[in-house]
């Protein structure tokens, strides 16, 4: 029974999902140590919703610019596993109905 855990449990270890949600979790981690959150999320609610993607480009080249490499990096997996994560759709768990 016990070689049954052990293969339940390593299957789930090893599988894409949980990878990348650890990767997340230590990438946000290191992320939120390198930056100042709070910093961010007032200077995001200071500019315009039309300026965000202008600000978003100007500060991802002056992070380039300036050598904070670390930081951009870490932004960058990120944002990558945010959209290559398997989301659950509406439509998978039956909340939406076909008319």
């Amino acid at each position: 029974m016990r070689r049954i855990w052990y293969s339940y449990l390593l299957s789930v270890v090893a599988s894409k999902e949980t990878l990348k949600g650890i990767l997340l979790v230590v990438c946000l981690a290191a992320f939120a140590s390198l930056v100042y959150v709070q910093a961010v999320i007032d200077n995001l609610l200071a500019i315009e919703l039309s300026m965000l993607p202008q600000h978003l480009f100007s500060v991802a080249t002056s992070l380039v610019t300036e050598g904070k490499l670390l930081e951009c990096l870490t932004a960058a997996v990120v944002a990558y596993v945010l959209v290559t994560f398997p989301w659950p759709s509406l439509r998978s768990r039956g909340s939406l109905q076909a008319a």
